[in-house]
């Protein structure tokens, strides 16, 4: 029986967390994102999701879309 490899995606977030001094919860994020590059965000870890997704590679290692199930 031949073998395959096969990469299997894990739908994740990375978190990071931040204080934000502003009027509202909405103003907070908008200068959250204004400003992300230059805001010091503390990596308070990573969330994952069921969602997965399943694709077998070629030989040169491209993946088969066709051969591409789960999820994304």
């Amino acid at each position: 029986m031949p073998k395959f490899k096969v990469v299997r995606a894990v739908d994740a977030f990375a978190l990071y967390e931040a204080e934000i001094e502003a009027g509202t919860e909405i103003e907070a994020a908008a200068i959250a994102r204004a400003n992300d590059d230059k805001i010091p965000w503390a990596d308070i870890g990573i969330t994952t999701f069921d969602a997965r997704g399943f694709v077998t590679l070629a030989e040169d290692g491209s993946p088969i879309g066709k051969s591409r199930v789960g999820d994304f």
